[in-house]
């Protein structure tokens, strides 16, 4: 019995040793960023790229993407990736392809592990991108008519500026907060679809609203893909469905 014992106990340290050498060594090799340089400057034009350098340690740990999150904001905060390929232990190099339909301000870092199914998140690095409006970029100036019934379906034209593409996906929704989460809710089927030419920086979309649509104002947003550069437009508040 006393052997049973012993034998139990030896085991238990065993196991105890082991578990904090596997952490010990997990730790060591857990990527750390050190210093995040962008050129020409953090603050950059949306759609645009730069260049970007990290420093750090065990950086060849990662997945071939870093991940840009709006600071401040939780996990359905705004976002963007930019890809990079052979990262070395102690560098990560390549081109920043910052995205034209991210919402402006500033935007933390977060390198990841894991297959992208399942992300982990294993360093960040605060506010180190400020993405800053595009001169040239797209813009909604109105929408007619802006207002529907349950159920309706009718055409919508829509004006803008710098409205420049041949595909077009029109999505109108808006946030909620349900069950202490924020979720989407969609007043028609997303994304209504057209292949067309833009005139005179304006275009018509044919919009069928669900029948059982929440009756309140949404956001439309509008994105348009190019042969040289997609663009985005965004109304807030800009559709209304009607009882």
């Amino acid at each position: 019995m006393k052997m049973k014992i012993l034998t139990r106990r030896i085991l238990g340290i065993f196991m105890i040793v082991l578990f904090t050498a596997v952490s010990s060594a997990y730790a060591a090799d857990k990527p750390t960023i050190d210093k995040v340089v962008i050129k020409p400057s953090k603050n950059v034009k949306r759609g645009d790229q730069a260049q970007i350098t990290i420093s750090g340690t065990n950086l060849d740990q990662v997945n071939e993407s870093v991940v840009f999150r709006k600071h401040g904001e939780g996990k359905n905060g705004d976002y963007f990736y930019s890809y990079f390929f052979n990262p070395t232990p102690t560098e990560i190099s390549g081109t920043l392809n910052t995205s034209a339909c991210s919402e402006t301000g500033s935007y933390d870092l977060f390198l990841q592990t894991g297959p992208y199914t399942n992300t982990v998140n294993v360093a960040k690095k605060a506010n180190v991108l400020n993405l800053v409006p595009n001169r040239n970029e797209s813009k909604i100036i109105s929408i007619k008519p802006n207002k529907l019934k349950r159920g309706a379906t009718k055409k919508i034209k829509v004006k803008g500026k710098n409205l420049k593409g041949s595909e077009i996906f029109v999505y109108i929704y808006k946030y909620i907060t349900k069950n202490g989460e924020e979720t989407s809710i969609d007043a028609c089927p997303p994304p209504t679809v057209m292949t067309q030419t833009i005139t005179n920086n304006s275009f018509t979309a044919l919009v069928s609203v669900y029948t059982d649509a929440i009756a309140t104002k949404y956001d439309v947003y509008v994105y348009i893909s190019g042969q040289d550069k997609d663009g985005c437009a965004k109304m807030k508040n800009g559709f209304r469905v009607v009882k």
